[in-house]
């Protein structure tokens, strides 16, 4: 069994690859039984498989970083917020760094 082929989970190289296994299979009907298409998908699976171990090894903080920065791309109004927090942050930051 292969992964969830969904193309908006997907990377775009991991998307090419998921449609030219879903044409070969279109294709070859019968042969696919024979492994016609097996050398697709195991680079489509390597390919997901990839993509999975590199969004594990983002961690949950940096993950969630790059989603609030692609929200506050569409929303102006939310970057405006984002920005005051990272101040906000920032200047905690420094102050537990500066000795007393």
């Amino acid at each position: 069994m292969h992964p969830n082929l969904a193309k908006h989970l997907h990377c775009e190289e991991c998307v090419q690859l998921i449609e030219e296994y879903e044409k070969c299979n279109k294709e070859n009907k019968y042969m696919r039984y024979m492994g016609v298409c097996s050398d697709i998908q195991y680079k489509m699976t390597a390919c997901i498989q990839k993509e999975l171990r590199d969004r594990r090894n983002i961690g949950g903080e940096n993950l969630k970083k790059k989603e609030l920065e692609n929200y506050a791309k569409k929303n102006p109004e939310f970057a405006a917020k984002l920005k005051l927090y990272e101040e906000l942050k920032a200047k905690e930051q420094n102050q537990k760094n500066q000795p007393s």
